[in-house]
């Protein structure tokens, strides 16, 4: 397990963690899960592509929820939309996001 800082490169497509001795690409389309486990820590299942092992990686940044908005909208594209304390779900026109009210409630947690 690699304990240490360094700098993380955020794009649309991965999360890079610039470790001296253990540099990390985390593309979002090879994930397997994704948490936010606290405000700033983001986790993440995948498979290693070079044993084929599970391994699970935590990155404590403030970055961490942007980490897994981009993640999930990219590599869990059909996951259920959440709603908003008022029961309006996220919608897009255009550029800019707007909410729209739902017809009924969605039942559980997203």
């Amino acid at each position: 397990m690699v304990d240490g800082s360094g700098e993380i490169t955020v794009t649309t497509r991965k999360v890079s963690f610039g470790h001296p001795k253990c540099p990390l690409d985390l593309a979002w389309g090879g994930l397997d899960t994704i948490d936010l486990v606290a405000p700033e820590v983001f986790e993440t299942g995948f498979r290693n592509i070079h044993n084929g092992q599970r391994t699970t990686v935590q990155l404590h940044t403030p970055w961490a929820s942007l980490l897994f908005v981009l993640a999930a909208v990219t590599a869990f594209p059909a996951h259920p939309p959440c709603w908003d304390a008022a029961g309006c779900r996220p919608t897009s026109r255009g550029d800019a996001p707007t909410w729209a009210a739902p017809a009924a409630r969605q039942q559980g947690s997203c």
